[in-house]
């Protein structure tokens, strides 16, 4: 079994871990458990290759990534497409539930791009379209990962076999961060 996604909502009341399990085509599924372990249960099943989840907490939903973005109620019914993706290269995902945000990397056409969008699935914007590199030689271009520190308004992302961290999100600040030591700060471009 490959883990492909992750995610916990430790809110009071709601505390459980989600994540996304993949064998062979159908098998892949969502499932979640309590936070000690114990419980788990199938969220969805017969799924595609899921290779994201984050969760909603404005409107309690799961969203996660099976090729397009998705959302669900935790019990997984009333799933629902949110974003459309005309290609196969999308990866990682999280949400920004203080201003309402979806975030996720695509690699379409061989280049590695950020883009969000309203909970909602509308106003898709590219946010970073630079200093995103490929990350190996072998086509794999689902590697790297997104999450957002909601409190210090920032989005880090990285690049898997470029070993590469970044940031950036409300700020005029870019940091690129190399085994642990900054090596490049500069004003951001926006």
């Amino acid at each position: 079994v490959d883990i492909r996604g992750l995610c916990v909502d430790t809110r009071s009341g709601k505390e459980k871990v989600y994540w996304s399990e993949y064998e062979t085509l159908p098998t892949g599924k969502i499932r979640k458990c309590e936070l000690d372990g114990s419980a788990v249960t199938d969220v969805k099943i017969n799924m595609q290759d899921v290779t994201g989840l984050s969760i909603d907490t404005t409107n309690d939903k799961l969203f996660y990534l099976d090729g397009q973005i998705r959302s669900c109620d935790f019990d997984g019914n009333n799933a629902a497409v949110v974003v459309t993706i005309n290609n196969n290269n999308v990866s990682s995902l999280c949400i920004d539930n203080t201003n309402g945000k979806i975030y996720w990397l695509d690699a379409a056409d061989g280049v590695k791009k950020i883009f969000r969008a309203n909970l909602d699935g509308t106003s898709i914007e590219e946010i970073v379209t630079e200093n995103l590199l490929l990350p190996n030689l072998t086509g794999d271009l689902h590697s790297g990962a997104l999450t957002i520190d909601e409190t210090n308004s920032k989005l880090y992302w990285s690049d898997t076999n470029a070993n590469l961290v970044n940031n950036e999100y409300h700020s005029v600040v870019t940091t690129f961060i190399r085994n642990d030591e900054a090596i490049e700060t500069r004003p951001s471009e926006r």
